[in-house]
């Protein structure tokens, strides 16, 4: 009697398990085709888990195959405790060019940290460009006897 019942119990689990199968292979794709860099790192710094955006990066910054573990391409030591808000933070070893510069997002975890990092080339330009523009309107106006006042987002 009881082994049926360990019988049953143990197929009932492997059934659920089969179910739980292709969600997993889903996730799996979703995060390992996602044009976003994503890894994760334990409380020590340790890269956990890396998805092929992340590896692909870390290849190419370095001019070597895909080895595990990578090397480390942003650095993260800040966020462990987590960043609260995105920072934008260049590859490490790059020439800190506008298009090496990502916004990372990092959601803390029991044991680490998972860390998300998208482009953030468009605000970086733009950013380059505000501050050609000012120094331009700066040099401009500054023979002339009006004056001219600009502000950003936060007045400043």
């Amino acid at each position: 009697m009881l082994r049926t019942r360990s019988t049953r119990l143990v197929t009932r689990l492997i059934r659920q398990q089969k179910k739980q199968w292709p969600v997993l292979a889903l996730l799996r794709n979703l995060t390992d085709n996602a044009p976003q860099m994503i890894w994760q790192e334990n409380s020590d710094g340790d890269l956990l888990w890396a998805n092929s955006a992340y590896l692909t990066c870390a290849a190419n910054l370095n001019g070597q195959d895909e080895t595990w573990p990578p090397p480390h391409i942003f650095d993260t030591d800040a966020g462990r405790d987590g960043f609260g808000d995105p920072r934008r933070l260049p590859l490490q070893g790059s020439g800190r060019a506008p298009d090496d510069w990502y916004m990372v997002f990092a959601q803390p975890l029991a044991d680490g940290v998972i860390y998300t990092a998208v482009s953030a080339a468009r605000e970086v330009a733009a950013d380059a460009a505000l501050g050609a523009f000012r120094q331009t309107l700066t040099q401009t106006f500054a023979s002339l006897d009006c004056g001219l006042a600009i502000f950003d987002q936060d007045r400043a």
